[in-house]
């Protein structure tokens, strides 16, 4: 059993980095292509959450990556236990837990935890429709 779960969470953590670099290159294309500067969304979802300020812009971009493949590669993980745990398709997917513990969907919890950090929108349990949807009304 110890050797399947750490099986699980051995591939989730494989699976997490890869899937962040697929993000990440796709991101860096895109950002080549419209001209637009490297995000530090994740750097200041976190600085809002730990109440800090970066010291610097390069300080804020480090730091914006190593929360971002931190949090790609930590979800992997999860993702692991998860599929360990014999959960798989829209069970899966629900499984995955908010902030303050309530599931919610894959897309809500990609994109708007970070909007919603960063803009000190209101909690995820009062998220509309067209917020978890990622769909802007």
């Amino acid at each position: 059993m110890i050797r399947g779960l750490a099986a699980a969470v051995g591939k989730g953590l494989f699976a997490g980095a890869a899937g962040t670099a697929a993000m990440t290159v796709s991101s860096i294309v895109e950002m080549k292509l419209r001209g637009r500067p490297p995000s530090t969304t994740p750097a200041k979802a976190v600085e809002t959450v730990l109440e800090r300020e970066p010291r610097s812009e390069q300080a804020e971009q480090r730091f914006s990556n190593l929360v971002h493949w931190g949090y790609g590669t930590a979800w992997g993980a999860f993702r692991g236990l998860v599929g360990f745990a014999g959960l798989h398709g829209p069970p899966a997917a629900v499984a995955h837990p908010s902030p303050s513990g309530e599931p919610r969907s894959l897309c809500s919890l990609r994109s708007g935890s970070h909007r919603h950090l960063r803009s000190g929108g209101p909690p995820s349990s009062a998220w509309t429709r067209s917020i978890i949807s990622c769909t802007r009304p």
